[in-house]
């Protein structure tokens, strides 16, 4: 070695350690003007030092080559493995567990380690273990699935005692008993079965749904039920523009919407319609109007209520759906309608 070394850490691997294979590191610190009689000396004191800490002896029968990976190297990587795996199944809980009104939300890694982590190497849990912890979240997930992605009560479903209102419902219900076997009366509207064809199928492009709620209700919000498109035959069955109509009845409800009338606020309207087509004689305030969206991330979609109408405190008990349109068919199927609200406590 020359005097010309440059300043630095030079590192020297020394076996100390009799009882390992692991070299100690000796870091020795090299002066400009380190000199070739100092390095000398330096390594007849590694010299020495080897002397006095021998290499030990490989165990006869041993080959010299590559070491063969001991049981504590096996669990580690064991171990390690494991914890990939908990680490990514957290990830799949914690996003089925957060997810925000029946709408998938996907969680990063990134978002996941904003959580609480734990600093220490998880020990390798048993296969039952994991078995458990495996139908644990299989069983939540499932609980998730089934839960409704709305989360509000649904007023205009039959099995609550909702009825049709034959008089105010076109195209008219075939309620003879002679009708084909293949009709499907409006009441498949106020049901929560969407399986393919449970729908109100007309021949038109447009329609009217009269609901008699089986309370009054304050209501709050209006959700249209389809099937998701990648299962219909015809999309252009779904309905597109609609209006909500809400029935005036009772001398509580008439002072509200007179004082509606004489607010600064213009009264809701559709294109200056205040009735649906079909009004029956009776009298109506606009609800809500709104357009189901076929390109809309999920089918199931819900729609505000008017908030004047809200802010006024009117109930009703009659509830009128006008599709305007539809998406391009000659016939409309709409599979499922929805009143949400609270319940009026007179």
């Amino acid at each position: 070695m020359s005097s010309g070394i440059s300043g630095g850490l030079s590192e020297r691997f020394v076996y100390e350690d009799t009882q390992s294979l692991r070299p100690t590191v000796r870091r020795v610190r090299f002066d400009q003007t380190l000199s070739a009689h100092s390095t000398e000396e330096l390594d007849h004191v590694d010299e020495r030092h080897a002397r006095r800490s021998p290499i030990p002896q490989l165990p006869s029968g041993r080959s010299s080559g590559r070491p063969t990976p001991s049981k504590s190297v096996y669990h580690n990587f064991l171990g390690i493995v494991t914890a990939s795996v908990v680490l990514a199944v957290g990830i799949i809980v914690y996003g089925a567990l957060h997810e925000d009104s029946g709408h998938a939300h996907e969680v990063t890694a990134e978002q996941y380690f904003k959580q609480p982590i734990v600093t220490s190497m998880p020990s390798a849990p048993s296969l039952e273990d994991m078995m458990s912890e495996l139908e644990r979240f299989i069983e939540r997930a499932i609980a998730a699935k089934l839960r409704d992605a709305v989360g509000r009560r649904d007023f205009a479903l039959h099995a609550d005692g909702a009825k049709i209102m034959d008089s105010l419902t076109i195209p008219h219900p075939h309620r003879a008993t002679k009708a084909p076997v293949t009709s499907r009366p409006p009441e498949f509207a106020l049901q929560d079965d969407m399986r393919v064809g449970n729908c109100w199928k007309t021949d038109t492009r447009n329609a009217q749904l009269a609901v008699v709620l089986p309370q009054l209700v304050y209501p709050t919000h209006i959700t249209v039920d389809h099937i998701p498109t990648e299962i219909a035959a015809n999309v252009g069955e779904a309905p597109k523009n609609m209006l909500v109509w809400g029935v005036i009845d009772g001398k509580l409800n008439r002072a509200r919407y007179l004082n509606l009338l004489s607010s600064d606020e213009p009264i809701p309207s559709a294109d200056g319609r205040f009735a649906p087509p079909h009004a029956g004689g009776y009298s109506y305030v606009l609800l809500s109007t709104f357009q189901y969206d076929l390109a809309a991330p999920s089918h199931v979609q819900t729609f505000p209520v008017d908030p004047r109408i809200v802010k006024s405190r009117m109930y009703f008990g009659i509830v009128v759906f006008e599709i305007v349109d539809n998406w391009g068919s000659p016939t409309t199927c709409l599979y499922r309608v929805r009143v949400h609200g609270d319940p009026v406590d007179l």
